[in-house]
């Protein structure tokens, strides 16, 4: 480590290349003035310079009207490129756009400069992109030198950078004939923040270790500027937070100084644009760099990126965080966001914020601030890029009316939370006072209005590092909540040190007032999600000190119910039927997830009209109603499952419809029984089945409660379908003993629905001839499979439809005067 950051210090201010900053300095007014968004043509002439809305000519012999004060023309004087001597600066006339500059040589530059022009923002917006479209002429017939040119770019006096596309190589270049081509190259310069009155400074340079004393046969005949304005989120005080400043410190004879900011809300942040203000001036960030929710990000002199713990990071050149002490500012477009005032303690000492809730609006005092106790090099101390000794806060905000449930991820920060309109409840309904309530212990909170208001939570001793699972029991469920950094996380990660603990989860929707069901490497947690899980996983996770995976089911079935008039979709619900196999230590381990629905109070008002619920009742599972069930990977014997549904209004029209993952073998059949009539469904020959229904719960007009709770689903009637999952073996059984048949017949094609091929299968009692064709819904043949004698006996033809559209196909069996015709699906 120590030989990495000494490296880091080795490449500071005055080997630093790459730097994407701007400073705040304003240019005087140049010619290229961009006064609004739209697109700004460049043109070039040997006459006068003129100007409309949307496109500039500039006069040559005015070239420098174009450029910023700190820039000067070597030599004035324009001749044809047939005339000029390698010391003149010359053009190419007659082009498609007219008059095209060559080589435009300046004075005391470090570079060799083929063409420079300075742009200034006029525009009362900012803008965070540009697109600069050039259009150049060549003419390389006989030339035998190589040049290779680069685009550089910097914004007000800041550094230059290279734009990693904008590179011309001349080789590529070479013309067969002596005569002018033109070629363009349109570039995206994103790395920048232009501010009202900032300029952007374009420059093409040519690489070239010698000095270039010959004349480059090619020019620029036109330049066209898109600029893009900056759509970002308005940031407020508060929204990020100043938590620890090293001042300018001498290190290995080198100066070395960071700012580390944290983001206490749970979006992320980005920096562009935001301006570092200290005493010593002031810095524009330019690129995009994005502070994570929760997570810090280090702003300094030096490129620490490669330094252990530090996963975000952003360099400037020079010093701006004075030895002396003072005030460090985060500003942007004019807005204060953060602020700290600081009083370095000795050198190579960081100061650090004891906790973040003390800065809650952004202002981080001097007594705030205490000297870092945490050596990470030699002797400098501090935590750049980790959390450290800083006590991190957590702020969430909820926007909408409604029910949320919520995990606080540390302690309720009292005076904060106090004065917030809302309610908090246990999860049977017990009101509770926000001070009360236990760190990662999972809570309802009831809103009233739309107004919005934020929870904050900060991390007290070492909760941050706590291991042990909370849980927090209602009815047959428990709801376990992720401890920040636990080494048992319930979500895979990168990280190694991270298992999934159970394949499919349930997580509250506040809108839509229900759970959403997902397998568990698809569902986004974050530090407020309690996540929901059977009650023996929880307590193998409390007392397990092994890592623990469980299955993801990659063979499952999936339905979902909507109001049959296809406009209320959103509160439609699912449910899942998975099929795994569970590890040999934890075979006694049930991964089954209760049918929770939320029992609403008077403030948030009743169930919403028309919603559905769907449940799954199964004999292995200790629940009695399941949002997830799940049945062994590899099935020898028939199973049923119950599927049932409650609603909310008196009668209706509903759409059951279900999902069956490719993984699941072909062999297997699996239907669907509606009890009510007597209707059954092969659920690969349809993906949906529409029924009308009654709801004759003598509890449908209960009174609404005193307060929210989470409760389980408690139907009435017995489940309205029976669904059968059987493999396909025990249906070929049973039939054996059965005499052949002795009739034509067309069977169920497999699998169906089907991408991109099925397998249609046929049966003939006797030799005969036989046509078998697939035709479109319109009754257009689209494929002929066998147009033949055969022989009787049991048939297998395979259709291959990789070049045909999804939809619905009518496969149809010709013999003699007969015909069967069968549906099949395809599903891309």
């Amino acid at each position: 480590m120590g030989r990495k950051l000494r490296a880091f210090f080795l490449a500071i201010l005055f080997s630093v290349s790459v730097v994407l900053i701007g400073g705040s300095v304003t240019v005087s007014t140049a010619q290229i003035l961009l006064e609004n968004d739209t697109p700004l043509e460049v043109r070039f002439s040997q006459g006068a310079s003129a100007k409309n809305e949307s496109s500039v000519t500039v006069g040559l012999f005015e070239f420098e009207t174009i450029l910023s004060p700190e820039f000067t023309l070597a030599n004035n004087q324009w001749q044809s490129y047939r005339e000029a001597n390698s010391e003149e600066n010359y053009y190419v006339p007659g082009g498609i756009y007219g008059t095209a500059p060559g080589r435009v040589q300046l004075e005391n530059s470090p570079y060799q400069t083929f063409f420079v022009a300075s742009i200034q923002n006029k525009s009362e917006f900012s803008f965070g992109n540009f697109i600069v479209a050039f259009d150049f002429m060549y003419n390389f017939f006989g030339n035998e030198s190589v040049n290779d040119f680069e685009l550089k770019y910097k914004v007000n006096d800041g550094e230059w950078n290279n734009l990693p596309s904008g590179v011309i190589d001349e080789s590529s270049l070479r013309s067969v004939e002596d005569a002018w081509s033109s070629f363009s190259l349109h570039l995206n310069i994103d790395d920048v923040y232009l501010r009202p009155s900032d300029t952007i400074h374009l420059m093409w340079t040519i690489d070239e270790e010698d000095p270039v004393t010959e004349r480059i046969p090619m020019a620029l005949q036109r330049m066209e500027i898109f600029p893009e304005k900056v759509e970002q989120n308005s940031l407020n005080r508060g929204d990020l937070i100043i938590t620890e400043i090293l001042p300018s410190s001498d290190v290995n004879g080198s100066e070395f100084e960071y700012v580390e900011i944290y983001n206490p809300g749970e979006s992320s942040v980005s920096l562009k644009g935001i301006e570092l203000v200290t005493g010593s001036g002031s810095r524009v960030i330019q690129q995009d760099i994005f502070v994570e929710p929760y997570n810090f990000t280090v702003i300094s002199n030096v490129d620490i990126s490669s330094l252990e713990g530090v996963e975000n990071s952003y360099f400037y050149p020079g010093s701006m965080v004075t030895s002396d002490g003072g005030r460090v500012e985060l500003e942007r477009d004019g807005n204060l966001i953060a602020s700290a005032t600081y009083q370095p303690t000795e050198s190579g000492v960081a100061v650090e914020l004891n906790r973040v809730s003390q800065a809650y609006d952004g202002y981080s005092s001097m007594q705030d601030f205490t000297a870092s106790q945490t050596s990470y090099f030699q002797e400098l101390f501090g935590s750049p890029g980790v959390e450290g000794s800083t006590g991190r806060m957590f702020k969430k905000t909820l926007s909408q009316s409604g029910v949320y449930l919520v995990s606080f991820p540390g302690t309720p920060v009292q005076q904060l939370n106090r004065n917030q309109p809302l309610d908090f409840y246990k999860l049977d309904g017990t009101e509770l006072d926000v001070g009360s309530i236990e760190p990662y212990t999972p809570v309802l909170v009831e809103k009233a209005d739309d107004t919005p208001v934020s929870l904050f939570t900060e991390v007290v001793g070492n909760q941050s590092t706590r291991s042990d699972i909370e849980t927090s029991f209602t009815d047959q469920s428990d709801f376990l909540s992720i401890p920040i950094n636990t080494e048992r996380d319930a979500i895979q990660s990168n990280n190694q040190s991270f298992r999934q603990a159970f394949p499919v989860t349930q997580v509250w929707n506040p809108q839509k007032k229900k759970f959403n069901l997902s397998l568990t490497n698809q569902v986004q947690t974050d530090y407020w999600t309690p996540l929901m899980v059977h009650g023996s996983v929880a307590e193998l996770l409390s007392a397990s000190e092994n890592q623990i995976r469980s299955p993801i089911p990659d063979r499952y079935v999936e339905f979902e119910i909507l109001p049959d008039d296809q406009e209320s979709s959103v509160l439609s619900d699912v449910v899942m039927v998975g099929f795994m196999d569970i590890p040999t230590q934890y075979d006694e381990i049930r991964y089954d997830l209760p049918k929770l629905v939320l029992e609403e109070s008077s403030i948030s008002g009743q169930s919403v009209e028309g919603s559905q619920h769907l449940y799954l009742t199964s004999t292995l599972s200790d629940e009695s109603y399941n949002s997830f069930t799940h049945l062994p990977q590899q099935i020898d014997k028939e199973y049923e499952l119950g599927l049932g549904h409650q609603v909310s209004n008196d009668a209706g029209g509903a759409v059951l419809r279900w999902n069956i993952s490719d993984k699941l073998p072909d062999e297997w059949v699996i239907t669907i029984e509606d009890t009510f009539n007597g209707t059954v469904v092969n659920l690969r020959e349809e993906n949906e089945y529409r029924f009308r229904y009654i709801d004759s719960s003598e509890n449908r007009e209960r009174e609404l409660s005193d307060s929210p709770k989470i409760r389980s689903i408690n139907p009435v009637e017995r489940p309205r379908f029976v669904v059968n999952v059987k493999p396909y073996e025990s249906f070929s059984n049973a039939t054996e003993e059965e005499e052949v048949p002795n009739s034509i017949e067309l069977r169920p094609n497999y699998p169906n629905p089907f991408n991109p091929s099925t397998n249609i299968n046929f049966y003939i009692p006797e030799e005969r001839s036989v046509r078998v064709g697939v035709y479109n819904i319109v009754g257009q043949q689209v494929a002929l499979l066998l147009d033949d004698v055969v022989q009787q006996g049991e048939h297998s033809l395979l259709w291959d439809a990789s070049d045909k559209p999804s939809g619905i196909y009518i496969v149809q069996l010709e013999t003699g005067s007969r015909i069967f015709t069968r549906k099949i699906t395809l599903i891309k």
